[in-house]
């Protein structure tokens, strides 16, 4: 669980109160598990100092610790939002593979809270991939379409030049006949 608070003031300006809200990490992790990720992307909430405090998939090792080392921190820590492309992971202390990532980190609006998405290279190259090879595929069947086509192209002139020459040799036995 961790706590939210708000001051509030009267119309001159005097403090009224503070409202503490507690809210639990699991909420969170709930919520973002039902976004129905596909494997290698993560959907994290931290504090401004990069506390975890909820993550899916769910590493329940990390969370209240935090990351300082991650590149999200340096623009996090001074108010920014940020798309990083992180090719040393060191974004995912929690993963033992080494795989470059692409990260979306963003403030939510008026609390010290950051949410952090980012998906492996493999996922966001995924369908330029199965673009590429279908673009690949293409190609190698209209290379192998014109080849094809140049063979039979060879074998039609083959055929008659030959019959070209079969046409002269019958020329030249009946005009020797005559």
């Amino acid at each position: 669980i961790f706590y939210l608070s708000q001051r509030f003031n009267n119309a001159e300006g005097l403090f009224l109160g503070v409202v503490v809200v507690g809210i639990s990490c699991d909420y969170f992790v709930d919520f973002f598990q039902r976004i129905s990720l596909e494997d290698g992307a993560s959907v994290e909430l931290t504090s401004k100092d990069m506390m975890h405090l909820a993550r899916w998939p769910t590493l329940p090792a990390f969370i209240g610790k935090k990351n300082i080392n991650s590149p999200s921190f340096s623009e996090t820590s001074i108010g920014t939002d940020a798309a990083i492309a992180d090719d040393k992971s060191i974004a995912l202390p929690f993963n033992q593979q080494r795989a470059k990532r692409m990260s979306s980190v963003r403030n939510v609006q008026d609390s010290p809270l950051v949410i952090n998405v980012s998906i492996t290279e493999k996922l966001y190259l995924k369908d330029w991939m199965v673009a590429l090879q279908l673009l690949g595929g293409l190609f190698l069947a209209s290379i192998l379409t014109l080849a094809y086509a140049f063979i039979l192209l060879g074998r039609v002139l083959h055929n008659r030049e030959k019959d070209m020459r079969d046409a002269q040799q019958l020329m030249r036995k009946a005009d020797s006949a005559n």
